[in-house]
């Protein structure tokens, strides 16, 4: 295109934009005013606007195009805005319809206000706060715009998940233990958009011993404060599989995943979500003092039981920590990344036992591949710092077993050194292969697993399997062989599928029912 046709284009566009915005100051013509009270954090956001004073109003429907630059903060109300070019600064859309295109750029925070929100993926956003939910309406009298902020009201008791219940877990130290809870709101402080009050009280048939918990949680904005006490039995083996995914295969064939330990805690977390265009996560830092003590495997009933249970590592004594967390996930078209992780130091203070630093780090990525194929990624790398030689044993982990490498038994290599990496290529079969009663067709994956856990000073090598799984519903028939020992360690099987139930590598937000545990 020719110079003279771009600078006709682009007045054109100026035109355009100019006729559907209008600075609201210091132009008199178009008052706005804000009342009510919605969502607290984008009240904040309104508020600070209209308070502020410079920012520039969409009050029409508009469309910005790529190549034009709108100098934020915007206030775009009632409308709907497609925008294809760059927003310097903040946007706000109240009760609007905000579309944003493949080119769109927004530099600053990106806060969808009772409205529909439909940005593409290749749209570059800062951060972003979407309420679509939140009750605001936009209404106009002559020269005003008035923007009204309705919040519906909370119970002041409100049950966690079903009717207060939390998913019961089987496994060979507690049996069966249920568990109930709910949150108590307590009227709401100035400084502050939420507070309560939340506990949860639970029964382990297999130990005469009650389990509970009690914290206070404090919201505002992003930011998450907690502060509690709890009596419960606690695991570092969560990362291998799911409560529902290790429960079910305790019951029905003794495989436990896990270890535990008795624990009573006293702890805090301050939190903060973050949410970066397309990555989101949360930091945390969390002082604790937990007080453990071991735990005897119980006779409890199992289905298709073989063998003796498991016994517990010796798990004893008092830990005086402080821990920072940190979690991200980005997203794209397909791809997925998720990556966690925490460095913990401990102290003798507060009756502490130990003196220790850790870290932790649990990597979860998908990549799609050709006609449908996914490449999935898993890892968990867990050990001391520098300047640390062992760790206590409430921080030790486990590898081996179905779960992580199938032709060892569950928990062949116990220690603070731990090292997993699986990968997973999963294709798609083909539709003639359609399962009518079950309205889908099954997956063939192709594993590769390597891993070890180890103690100071102890010899140690990666193990590897290689095999294959055929997948429906995260059931699978398996086989894996250890190519280091040859065919006759080959291992068939029928069960959860290797990644089945495995908690993902980072929680995008941060969870306060996961900080109880």
């Amino acid at each position: 295109m020719s110079g003279g046709r771009r600078g006709l284009a682009g007045l054109l566009a100026a035109l355009a934009l100019l006729a559907g915005a209008a600075p609201a100051v210091p132009v008199a013509a178009q008052q706005v005013t804000f009342g009510g009270h919605g969502d607290p954090e984008v009240d904040r956001r309104i508020a600070g606007l209209l308070g502020d004073g410079r920012y520039t109003l969409l009050s029409h429907d508009t469309t910005i195009g790529a190549a034009d630059t709108l100098r934020g903060p915007v206030l775009a109300a009632g409308i709907r805005l497609r925008l294809n070019g760059t927003v310097v600064g903040d946007l706000v859309g109240v009760a609007s319809d905000l579309f944003l295109h493949p080119r769109a750029s927004v530099t600053g925070v990106l806060v969808n206000a009772g409205g529909g929100l439909y940005a593409s993926s290749l749209a570059q956003v800062g951060e972003t706060i979407d309420r679509p939910l939140a009750h605001y309406a936009v209404t106009r009298s002559g020269s005003t715009m008035h923007i009204q902020a309705s919040a519906t009201s909370s119970p002041a008791l409100a049950l966690d998940g079903l009717k207060g219940l939390h998913l019961p877990t089987y496994d060979r130290v507690d049996a069966l233990w249920l568990q109930a809870g709910a949150r108590l709101r307590i009227p709401a402080q100035p400084a502050l958009d939420s507070a309560a009050l939340h506990l949860v009280g639970g029964v382990r048939t297999a130990r005469p011993l009650l389990s509970g918990t009690a914290d206070l949680q404090l919201l505002r904005g992003r930011y998450t404060v907690l502060a509690g006490i709890q009596q419960l039995t606690a695991t570092p083996d969560r990362w291998i599989r799911g409560d529902f995914a290790n429960s079910l295969s305790f019951f029905v064939a003794g495989n436990d995943y896990r270890d535990y330990y008795n624990a009573t805690r006293v702890f805090a977390v301050l939190a903060r979500d973050l949410d970066r265009g397309r990555w989101a996560g949360h930091v945390a830092l969390r002082p604790q003092v937990e007080d453990a003590s071991a735990l005897d495997t119980r006779d409890v009933f199992v289905l298709f039981q073989s063998g003796s249970l498991r016994t517990n590592p010796a798990a004893v004594g008092r830990i005086a920590s402080l821990t920072g967390e940190g979690t991200a996930r980005w997203a794209g078209a397909g791809d997925e990344l998720q990556v966690s992780g925490i460095v913990e130091g401990g102290w003798r203070v507060l009756g502490g036992d130990f003196a220790f630093a850790r870290y932790v780090v649990n990597l979860s990525a998908t990549i799609q591949a050709f006609w449908g194929h996914s490449l999935e990624v898993n890892a968990h790398l867990q050990g001391p710092l520098p300047g640390t030689d062992s760790l206590p044993t409430q921080r030790w982990s486990i590898v081996g077993g179905p779960a992580t490498l199938p032709t060892f038994p569950i928990g062949a290599f116990r220690g603070d050194r731990v090292v997993y990496v699986s990968e997973e290529y999963l294709i798609p079969l083909p539709s003639s292969l359609h399962l009518p009663m079950l309205g889908t067709s099954p997956s063939l994956a192709l594993v590769h697993a390597t891993g070890a856990a180890w103690q100071f000073e102890q010899g140690h090598s990666l193990e590897q399997n290689l095999g294959g799984e055929l997948r429906l519903f995260g059931l699978a028939l398996s086989a894996y062989v250890d190519p280091a020992r040859g065919f006759h360690s080959t291992r068939f099987g029928a069960g959860f599928s290797l990644s089945a139930g495995r908690l993902p590598g980072a929680r995008p937000y941060f969870d306060t029912a996961d900080a109880e545990r």
